[in-house]
């Protein structure tokens, strides 16, 4: 009998053994994903660069009534913070998309430059000056992230404005929403889980994520990955699935701008779950969820880190320092771009986090939601 039950552990072991040596042979092909995307997303933002800045220029100019109207902070519901608009960003958005000096567009795709002035720190005021004819500037760079929101919004630019661009992302986010509750419905494993996407899109203020370009990057990823993890066979059952991982980290480094890129993979990663490509058993399901986390990690930080490469070697400075120096500043227990220095506790990040959904109508989600869990199973 002690045999026997050697024998089957020994069985098993064997299998995770196979599994650990193909999980390296995935690893690398990521390697090889990570550089093939690496070269075609460089490509395409030199491609974007050579586009005319003229119309860009225009349409950016019809929409500074706009973001002067909203202003950097404003909060599309008074008091719900997690309703907050990202005109900072936006505002970095289009000052990089009209950038134009006549240089080399294989230098400005990799050094992604800026008008910037004194006294006007923020990218959003900048762009403001700009417009009113100041020509005072000094050219800044923000060449250690890809700006990959550029390939869409610099094409975008030459006929809509900012008001067209929301527009267009709200009809093409209820598309890709309401095509993730269909697919939902269609699986078996998923159609009892339709009431936790619905809670889950009120609690990330789906409806209105479309009013910010760069907000809407990341949710567009997130919606195509689990449309891609429901809808295809193929990617969940032939060995696959890594690929996905590896693909969304890459699409994530792209386009973000330090927003919610964890978000991307916590959400593939319950889908996962919840559609068994995982495994069947706990050690299994842990064993899985680290593998595509990593390749998840793999994408990302590898895409991440051959911008910083790309870029020193067409801007001629050291962005790779540059990029390390500001991760281990973004790493640090303090900071003080607020002007002082502030500690930042464990503590402090799950308060500035969750406070946001301090507010009875989300409270009220929440209980109903653990209601439906506890006694609708």
């Amino acid at each position: 009998m002690g045999d026997h039950k050697r024998y089957i552990l020994s069985e098993i072991d064997m299998q995770y053994l196979k599994d650990f040596r193909q999980f390296y042979k995935d690893l690398i092909r990521s390697v090889i994903m990570v550089l093939a995307a690496s070269v075609a997303g460089y490509l395409a933002l030199v491609i974007v660069f050579l586009l005319p800045i003229g119309p860009q220029r225009d349409n950016v100019a019809a929409s500074l009534d706009l973001l002067q109207k909203e202003g950097i902070g404003n909060n599309i519901i008074n008091g719900y913070d997690n309703t907050r608009l990202d005109n900072y960003t936006e505002g970095l958005t289009f000052n990089s998309a009209i950038f134009d000096e006549g240089g080399s567009v294989f230098e400005e795709a990799a050094a992604i430059h800026q008008y910037r002035y004194n006294g006007a720190e923020m990218y959003y005021d900048a762009l403001f000056r700009y417009f009113d004819g100041d020509r005072d500037y000094y050219v800044d760079e923000y060449a250690r992230d890809w700006h990959g929101y550029l390939i869409l919004i610099k094409p975008a630019l030459l006929f809509m404005d900012y008001s067209d661009i929301r527009v267009t992302n709200l009809i093409i986010q209820i598309i890709l929403m309401i095509a993730v509750a269909l697919a939902m419905i269609e699986n078996n494993r998923t159609k009892a889980y339709l009431g936790a996407y619905i809670a889950f899109l009120a609690a990330i203020s789906a409806p209105i994520l479309f009013m910010s370009m760069e907000y809407s990057a990341l949710f567009y990823i997130m919606l195509i990955s689990v449309l891609f993890i429901l809808k295809s066979d193929r990617i969940r059952e032939s060995g696959n699935l890594f690929k996905l991982f590896v693909v969304v980290g890459i699409c994530v480094a792209y386009v973000d701008v330090l927003t919610f890129p964890l978000l991307t993979l916590g959400v593939l990663l319950v889908f996962a779950y919840i559609l068994g490509c995982l495994g069947d058993d706990i050690r299994t399901n842990v064993l899985s969820t680290v593998f595509y986390s990593i390749f998840w990690l793999a994408g990302y930080g590898g895409m991440w880190g051959m911008k910083w490469i790309i870029a020193t070697i067409f801007t001629e400075k050291n962005i790779i320092k540059d990029a390390v120096l500001m991760v281990l500043y973004r790493m640090s227990p303090n900071s003080a771009e607020s002007g002082s220095d502030v500690a930042i506790t464990v503590g402090e990040v799950f308060k500035r986090n969750f406070g946001v959904y301090a507010h009875i109508p989300y409270v009220a989600l929440i209980l109903i939601f653990l209601i439906f869990v506890i006694y609708g199973t």
